[in-house]
């Protein structure tokens, strides 16, 4: 198998931190010189379920069909030159049902490659920003996000808007013609001919995100991954309601293989499986570890990886990104700081320069990490519910402030000596993505910050907020770079898209 040189996974549209990787010694090529880290199994269903059968986990009610074991195929495909990934946060790959071609999204755009042919080529109008792509059943169409849930064809062309705009939880197109995606509020379902309305069909907890949707056989279930205030689960729940079914603890990004009968799901970088009773949700035996060092998909509780009808696994390796921070000087000199390696993400430094704090994301776990620069002491913070947004210190450097699930800003001291405290209640009808704490005014009483149901509210008091413009009234207007007085941002994020934002008091 394939390792994939280190490199940043930060979060989506976040730049990564200035590092030095464990273990290396030498300074890594420019990333579009790397070989794309992605390995091919070719008929992995063989090899997966030689695994299973023979340990005994298939239902005696649902025999193993009957599968001739082949030779397992590796390759490494190649990224072009001054070619990146780009939305790194959702899968950036997709493997067609049939397993005879994939595609990798770049700043490029997608590129489809055929496994019969030698080179990947550009899909036409997929050069703006999108994310998540993946195949229709019959592997002759694309569905991703972009301003909304979208399709094009594999041969390029104008797309179809099918579904609203939203933070992405994963997509997967079904065999009965609709396409399951996660959003803030839960999962949605919607024909993929866009002629009908979405419908919710799971509804997230307050404090809950949702992601990995796909509908078990028979389309009566619908099986997700679920991550509520850190506690990572993989869970099925009838359409017609009721309770939900936990299948496994502490797993997330989960497949179901109805070839094989087993279940797939990632525990921090590793891919394990399981068999499955369809008829009594729930799993048979004890879980095998597959493939390791699996990239995860930033902080969406997703991973790189697909499976196709018959197995073939497609994955990106190089596992969970552990590095350091350093310090890097006019001249270019770098100084690692003596922290232990791990996966940081958007490092914020406090106003008085002595102490730096960072999302991190432990086996799974979310949460923060204060660094002492003067004592060179590590304080992970303790969380309720927190959702690794950028963190925000206090102009007097003495508590950070960052979303949580439930839509509340909190605040804790950098100490950790106490719990986090609601800083903000949320908003009428806000959900996840957790809300994004910007700046401070000079006095230090009011902060700017960035929500999904309206795009930026200034609050004159810690428990009560204004609203600013509405997020599709912004995305569609433009403003003067001062509006009465107040300062106006505009936020461009690629593809034609662009945040106007007008602060109001």
């Amino acid at each position: 198998m394939p390792v994939a040189p280190a490199g940043a996974t930060p979060l989506e549209d976040e730049p990564a931190i200035g590092q030095a990787h464990e273990k290396s010694e030498t300074s890594a090529p420019p990333f579009w010189r790397r070989p794309l880290p992605v390995a091919l199994v070719s008929a992995c269903a063989a090899l997966l379920l030689g695994v299973f059968a023979g340990r005994g986990l298939r239902p005696a009610s649902a025999p193993a069909p009957d599968v001739e074991p082949k030779p397992i195929v590796r390759f490494v495909q190649t990224l072009p030159p001054g070619v990146a990934f780009r939305s790194t946060g959702r899968p950036v790959i997709a493997l067609s049902p049939d397993g005879s071609s994939f595609v990798f999204n770049t700043t490029a755009g997608l590129f489809l490659r055929k496994l019969s042919e030698l080179n990947a080529r550009v899909i036409p109008g997929t050069e703006q920003t999108l994310s998540n792509p993946v195949f229709s059943p019959d592997g002759q169409s694309i569905a991703f996000l972009a301003s909304g849930l979208r399709k094009t064809s594999v041969n390029g062309g104008a797309s179809l808007l099918i579904g609203p705009p939203g933070i992405p939880g994963g997509i997967n197109w079904e065999t009965d013609g609709s396409i399951l995606y996660g959003l803030a509020d839960g999962i949605w379902r919607v024909p993929a001919d866009g002629r009908s309305k979405p419908e919710q069909i799971v509804q997230a907890e307050p404090d809950e995100q949702l992601s990995a949707p796909q509908l078990l056989p028979g389309g009566k279930h619908v099986l997700f991954s679920s991550n509520r205030a850190g506690t990572l689960q993989v869970e099925a729940r009838s359409l017609a309601g009721g309770e939900r079914r936990v299948l496994v603890a502490s797993g997330r990004s989960a497949c179901y293989l109805p070839a094989t009968g087993h279940l797939l799901f990632v525990v921090e970088s590793d891919l394990f499986g399981v068999a499955l009773d369809l008829d009594r949700l729930a799993t048979i035996g004890s879980s095998v570890s597959l493939v390791q060092s699996i990239r995860p998909a930033g902080p969406s509780d997703m991973a790189h990886y697909a499976v196709s009808r018959d197995g073939t696994l497609l994955y990106l390796t190089g596992g969970a990104d552990r590095k350091v921070p350093v310090w890097v000087d006019r001249q270019g000199k770098e100084q690692p700081l003596k922290l232990e390696p791990g996966e940081y993400v958007s490092p914020r430094l406090s106003p008085d320069g002595a102490k730096l704090a960072m999302g991190e994301n432990a086996g799974g776990k979310r949460g923060y990490v204060v660094w002492d620069l003067v004592g060179e002491t590590r304080i992970r913070l303790t969380q309720s519910g927190a959702g690794v947004t950028i963190p925000l210190w206090t102009p007097d450097s003495l508590r950070i402030v960052y979303g949580s699930f439930g839509g509340h800003l909190l605040v804790q001291p950098a100490n950790n000596t106490r719990p986090p405290e609601v800083f903000m209640n949320a908003m009428e009808g806000q959900r996840n993505p957790p809300p994004l704490p910007l700046f401070f005014t000079a006095d230090g009483r009011k902060v700017f910050f960035v929500a999904q149901t309206a795009s930026v509210r200034f609050p004159s008091d810690p428990r009560k907020t204004r609203p600013g413009c509405p997020y599709q009234r912004c995305l569609r207007r433009s403003s003067p770079q001062t509006a009465n007085g107040w300062p106006t941002i505009r936020l461009n994020r690629g593809g034609g898209r662009s945040l106007s934002v007008r602060f109001q008091t």
